[in-house]
């Protein structure tokens, strides 16, 4: 994936090996009314309400139902020279991969055995083993490089701030130099 795809086709991908996760999706206590094979939000805005997988940050503006999201940001961060000869100079695209696990406060604790943490802790927990050290993102192994909690102004959210890094080919890398 050369250049800036990378942003696009990683966040799709992750998305749907989410909604694929039943551990995910089990700690993200759906409901009743939710459609577990459908929770990924798309050009649908009627349907957001059911929806807990978004290709953006989404916090949402009323709720009925406390809920937990995540939501996926990537870009491509900077361009590095890295494994690079004096001869040969390659560069390389740094992409930044970052996954918010935000849950509203009435949703923070879990309801299940065995597990003292509550929900955006345990799913961070899930969302780095599934996806550290995953060589399906770029070139080389995905790798994160923090996992921070944070809370919303609006004093009902709290979140995890998992942040991944990846590289990938510049397509600069196909020009002939003279």
């Amino acid at each position: 994936m050369p250049n800036s795809s990378l942003v696009i086709q990683a966040k799709n991908d992750m998305l749907v090996a989410l909604q694929n996760d039943d551990r995910i999706i089990e700690a993200l206590g759906i409901h009743d009314d939710e459609d577990i094979d459908n929770l990924i939000a798309d050009s649908d805005k009627d349907a957001l309400s059911k929806k807990r997988l978004f290709p953006h940050w989404f916090v949402p503006k009323t709720q009925d139902i406390a809920k937990t999201y995540i939501c996926i940001e990537a870009g491509v961060t900077a361009i590095e020279r890295r494994f690079a000869s004096s001869v040969a100079p390659k560069t390389y695209d740094m992409a930044t991969i970052t996954i918010y696990v935000l849950s509203h406060q009435d949703d923070l604790y879990m309801n299940k055995a065995g597990v003292s943490a509550i929900r955006p802790d345990y799913l961070s927990v899930l969302i780095d083993e599934k996806f550290n050290g995953s060589n399906e993102f770029g070139i080389g192994t995905l790798q994160r490089i923090s996992n921070e909690p944070y809370s919303l102004k609006d004093n009902v959210h709290r979140y995890r701030q998992i942040v991944f890094q990846a590289v990938d080919f510049n397509d600069n890398m196909c020009e002939v130099i003279p």
